[in-house]
Order: structure tokens, then sequence, then C-alpha cells
């Protein structure tokens, strides 16, 4: 979870708030790469004219997170996409597990990923 810090500074009789937000932690990501892909991820992305790296992985399982019951607030996950990879990290370790399973369930069953892909809104896909 993100989280705001702030300090008021008095300077020459003028005070200033300083705000910070502290980023989730950097044990509470994982990393999806290109070649993670299963042989039944690559025919589906190659079927579907998707590039298959970061940025599509980043659009599913955001189109993912979303669905998640009680719905999650976007400050507390975030995607961190390019090229052919994506770190994942969310505010707390049950989030970040639940999406590493999304991930690897979808991974592994082409069916399962046609599905996801179909819930993500038009132009989200690379």
């Amino acid at each position: 979870m993100r989280r705001a810090i702030a300090a008021c500074v008095v300077a020459g009789g003028v005070a200033f708030v300083l705000v910070a937000r502290a980023e989730p932690k950097r044990d509470l990501c994982f990393d999806v790469t290109y070649a993670m892909n299963s042989r039944g991820t690559n025919a589906v992305f190659e079927r579907r004219h998707l590039q298959g790296g970061g940025p599509t992985w980043a659009a599913i399982l955001e189109t993912v997170v979303r669905g998640y019951r009680p719905s999650v607030a976007a400050d507390r996950y975030r995607f961190d996409d390019e090229g052919d990879a994506v770190q994942v990290c969310a505010a707390d370790a049950a989030l970040r597990d639940a999406v590493r399973a999304d991930y690897k369930r979808l991974n592994g069953n082409a069916k399962a990923l046609e599905a996801a892909i179909d819930r993500v809104p038009p132009g989200e896909l690379e």
C-alpha cells in the first residue's frame, strides 16, 4: 500500500509541506518475461497478433486484478512494463501472490488465457 509521508518545514517564516509517497516494497514484486511464456501461451499470442511480452501481460493481468473481489484500489498494485517484461508489484504479499497465481494459471491454460484476453478493454493490448 502506498502511504503518504508529510513533513512541515518552516523557512524564513513560510511553512512548506513536503509529501512523499512510499512505493510498494521491492520484495512484493515479481517479474513476467517473454521467455517465461509457455508454448500454448505463445501460440495464443501469435494467433491474436499480440507482442506477448510486458505490455501484453500488463494489460491482461490488470484486467484480472480489476475483477478481484472486493475490488482492489489502483494504488494497491503497479505494473511496470517494458518490451519483453513486466514487473508486478503489490501493496501486500496476499495480493502479489494472487496475481502471480493467476499469471501461472493463465500461462498454463490456453483456454483460460483466451478468455482473459477477451475481457481486456479494446486498445489496451499490444
